[in-house]
C-alpha cells in the first residue's frame, strides 16, 4: 500500500499549562475516523492541526507526504472541510454562487462547475431559488457547507460538528453523504459530540486529559 494520506507523528499541543494533546500518533489512509470527547478536550484543535491551520508544539503531521508546515497547491486541492461555524459561507451570494466561487478558488473549470453544482445541491437537499445565503436557516447553511466541501472531489475531508444545526432529515442526509464518501475510498476525519450519530463501521477515538484512546464499538 502507498504511504498513508495522513500521518501524525508523536504530536503534542498545549494551551498555557494545559496539555490537550499528549504524544499522539496515527497513520490514516481511508474510512471514517471519529474523534469524540467533552467540550474543551482538544477535538477541534486536533482537527485544525491535521488540516495545517495550526502547528503542534512538538511532533509533525504529514498530508500526502508533505509536512503541514509547508503545503503545496497540489495538496491543498486534495482536501476540504466543514467548520463548526457558517462563517466560511458568503452571505450576499446565493447557494449556486457560493459554490461557483469556491469552485473558482479550487481552479475548477466553469463548465465542470455548471455540471457538478446542481448535483451537489440535490444531494444535500437544497433547491436553488435565487435567495441569498443570509436568508437561510441554520440547517440550510450547514447543508450548503457540506455541498461546498465536495466541490473539488477531495481525497481527505475534515468535518467539525457536521451534524450540529441539522434536523433529523438533515442528519440522515449527512450520514448518507459520509457513507458515500467512505465507499469512494475517501479519508474522513470527523469531530462530534453526538455519539448517537457516529456512522457505522467507523473508527472512534476518545480524547480525555490530553490522551487519545481507540474505542471498541
Amino acid at each position: 500500500m502507498d504511504q498513508a494520506r495522513l500521518i501524525a507523528d508523536n504530536i503534542s499541543k498545549s494551551f498555557g499549562k494545559k496539555e490537550i494533546i499528549h504524544h499522539f500518533s496515527c497513520s490514516l489512509n481511508e474510512g471514517i475516523h471519529v474523534f469524540t470527547g467533552d467540550n474543551g478536550c482538544g477535538k477541534t484543535s486536533l482537527l485544525k492541526m491535521m488540516m495545517g491551520l495550526t502547528l503542534p508544539d512538538s511532533g509533525e503531521i504529514f498530508l500526502f507526504g508533505e509536512n503541514t508546515k509547508i503545503f503545496s497547491k497540489h495538496t491543498k486541492e486534495k482536501i476540504n472541510f466543514v467548520s463548526a461555524s457558517d462563517r466560511t459561507l458568503y452571505y450576499k451570494l446565493t447557494a449556486t454562487e457560493n459554490l461557483k466561487y469556491i469552485g473558482h478558488i479550487y481552479g475548477i473549470k466553469k463548465k465542470d462547475c455548471d455540471c457538478i453544482i446542481p448535483q451537489l445541491l440535490e444531494m444535500v437537499g437544497i433547491q436553488e431559488e435565487g435567495k441569498y445565503v443570509e436568508t437561510f436557516s441554520t440547517g440550510m447553511k450547514k447543508r450548503l457547507m457540506i455541498a461546498k466541501s465536495l466541490i473539488n472531489d477531495p481525497e481527505i475531508l475534515f468535518y467539525d460538528e457536521v451534524f450540529s444545526g441539522l434536523d433529523a432529515d438533515g442528519c440522515q442526509m449527512a450520514l448518507n453523504v459520509l457513507e458515500r464518501l467512505k465507499k469512494q475510498g475517501k479519508l474522513i476525519i470527523l469531530v462530534t459530540h453526538q455519539a448517537d450519530l457516529i456512522p457505522e463501521n467507523s473508527t472512534i477515538y476518545q480524547l480525555k486529559d490530553g490522551k487519545i484512546y481507540v474505542l471498541d464499538r
